[in-house]
């Protein structure tokens, strides 16, 4: 539901991003997004 949703948005965004040339390491995107996604987590989780 909520989170997998949050998870394609952050996939998507990333893609737009990184064609727009935004980011400029991947590894560091990567990261990123497992920061954002974790801390939805969270979100959902505990209100």
């Amino acid at each position: 539901g909520i989170l997998l949703t949050a998870a394609f948005l952050a996939l998507a965004n990333e893609k737009e991003l990184k064609e727009k040339g935004i980011i400029p390491k991947e590894g560091r995107a990567v990261a990123n997004q497992a920061r954002f996604i974790s801390v939805g987590k969270r979100r959902i989780l505990k209100p």
